[in-house]
């Protein structure tokens, strides 16, 4: 008991805003998405804390940081805190191009980790970051999207969240890993790799997010969110 009171002091709790979409008429998964775990592996997560920009709750462990993101975010003192729901608006649905991706800005808001859930997210123009990672499995690119860590220049704390509600809650965490700026990673069983049995981040991972978390607090990228128990979040 005394070891997880000292550990208070230091943990991070953010908060994550949620862009959700209401569900297509058929809810069927798209097929060969990237960055996907097989739905035996699916886990319902347990409510934590995101802001959500939603028009309806997101499908069961898509957008929440819950049961599959948080043990492998507590050793690097970092958790998370539901703090807003908004709606997106319909014509985003399915994220198509580039041009799409930047039009979300402007439903951001400033210093929490916004998540986009959409239905769909094509990718027609792979990064060459994906097609490394794919190939490392095996696999190429297959023009669908899972999730995405996107750049938001000028926009704090500078990155947001595109995720698919027809993806797994690893998804999340592997988007989450990228917006605390941890690179893909060569072993499958690896969480920042495109592997489909991932499941766990390495020792130096772990420090390179408890580096990061802290970074963001210094310089105010991501705020503390206060009253909520003996725990504080940003």
């Amino acid at each position: 008991m005394r070891s997880s009171v000292r550990l208070l002091p230091l943990l991070v709790l953010a908060p994550l805003l949620v862009l959700v979409l209401p569900p297509p008429a058929s809810a069927g998964p798209p097929a060969n998405a990237m960055n996907r775990v097989p739905t035996s592996e699916r886990q319902a997560p347990s409510p934590w804390s995101y802001t959500r920009l939603a028009r309806t709750s997101p499908a069961a462990g898509a957008g929440s940081p819950g049961s599959s993101s948080r043990p492998h975010f507590l050793p690097a003192d970092v958790d998370f805190a539901v703090i807003e729901t908004r709606t997106l608006p319909a014509a985003f649905t399915t994220v198509e191009t580039i041009r799409e991706r930047i039009r979300l800005r402007r439903h951001l808001v400033s210093r929490v980790i916004n998540i986009c859930l959409v239905d769909r997210i094509l990718d027609p123009h792979p990064s060459e970051s994906t097609r490394r990672a794919a190939r490392r499995m095996g696999r190429e690119p297959s023009g669908l999207l899972a999730g995405a860590h996107i750049l938001a220049p000028g926009h704090k704390p500078g990155t947001f969240i595109l995720v698919s509600r027809h993806s797994s809650p690893l998804t999340l965490t592997h988007e989450l890993g990228h917006f605390f700026w941890l690179p893909h990673h060569r072993d499958p069983a690896n969480i920042m790799s495109y592997g489909e049995k991932r499941q766990e981040l390495d020792k130096r991972q772990t420090r390179a997010l408890r580096w990061m978390a802290r970074r963001y607090r210094r310089r105010a990228w991501v705020r503390v969110v206060r009253g909520l128990g003996d725990r504080r979040a940003w």
